[in-house]
């Protein structure tokens, strides 16, 4: 499951397997489908969209 985070008035999805942020949703879904099904690895196709919130 994928969580939300507010930062700067903005929503933010969260892949719960790596922590990585998204600013879609779709691509937090991906991160996190990918996480489960590969521990330990990244999807370079998916990560290049991840965003720092922090």
């Amino acid at each position: 499951m994928v969580s939300e985070k507010d930062k700067d008035g903005k929503t933010y999805f969260v892949c719960d397997e790596c922590n990585l942020a998204y600013a879609k949703k779709e691509k937090a879904e991906q991160c996190e489908e990918w996480c489960k099904k590969n521990p330990g690895t990244c999807n370079p196709e998916v990560v290049k969209f991840s965003v720092k919130i922090n």
